[in-house]
């Protein structure tokens, strides 16, 4: 009876060895798998602001962060940016301000900053606005992006302290230019500001003045006005570029 015990128990523990395996794998792959659906997810919620729909893109992202969802710092932030375009100011601050209280290692650190600061502007709270903007040059002085901040104060508070250092954007002109590329990459706009260069142009990267959305637009000037912008945009154009001429 034992022996007969011990051999049908035989095909068990194969069975547990094999079941063992199986968890092992759905352990090691459980950690993989959400992160897949939790990009899918954010995408989705992503193409919704994109659309225009912010209402929509609120709710799925409010209800993912109901779930053990993996990026809710991600989700905190569009949540917030579509709050900033339904003009639910307060309602914005509190997701930006989650982001900062709950996940201090984000990457959204410095645009949840500047998400609550840009409420306040757009609040119409100019005052408020200006000392977060001017909080911001001095907490993430290095940040890539830390020219947007400038940009703002340069715009709306217009002292000279705004404008130091800005070698890569000094010097718009005022009798108009000739767009050339928008990047969502600061890196990849002043790539094509030095391919502008090495081939005779004068071009510069400029942040967007969209409160919403981190864009970087290519330009070009015309430094002596020696030629009129629709001559310019027309050279630029038989040399590969697409073109757009800017009245500033």
């Amino acid at each position: 009876m034992k022996t007969r015990l011990l051999q049908a128990r035989l095909p068990l523990a194969g069975s547990c060895a094999f079941a063992m395996t199986v968890w092992a794998v759905f352990f090691n792959t459980m950690f993989l798998v959400p992160n897949s659906f939790a990009e899918m997810d954010k995408r989705r919620v992503e193409k919704l602001f994109l659309e225009g729909r912010y209402e929509r893109a609120v709710q799925e992202a409010q209800a993912l962060t109901e779930s053990r969802h993996s990026q809710k710092d991600e989700l905190y932030y569009i949540m917030g940016l579509s709050e900033l375009k339904l003009n639910k100011f307060a309602d914005a601050r509190k997701n930006f301000s989650h982001i900062i209280a709950k996940y201090p290692r984000s990457n959204r650190m410095f645009d949840s900053k500047l998400g609550i600061a840009d409420s306040y502007l757009l609040e119409g709270n100019r005052g408020k606005a200006i000392g977060l903007y001017e909080e911001m040059l001095t907490r993430f002085p290095d940040d890539k992006d830390i020219e947007i901040v400038r940009d703002r104060l340069e715009e709306y508070k217009g002292e000279a302290s705004a404008k130091m250092d800005r070698p890569r954007y000094a010097g718009r002109m005022s009798s108009g230019t000739v767009q050339v590329g928008v990047f969502k990459n600061r890196v990849n706009a002043e790539r094509l500001v030095k391919k502008l260069s090495r081939e005779g142009y004068e071009g510069y990267a400029e942040p967007s003045s969209d409160l919403s959305r981190r864009l970087y637009k290519v330009k070009v000037r015309n430094p002596a006005s020696t030629e009129d912008l629709k001559d310019l945009a027309a050279r630029l154009k038989a040399d590969g570029y697409e073109t757009k001429i800017c009245d500033e």
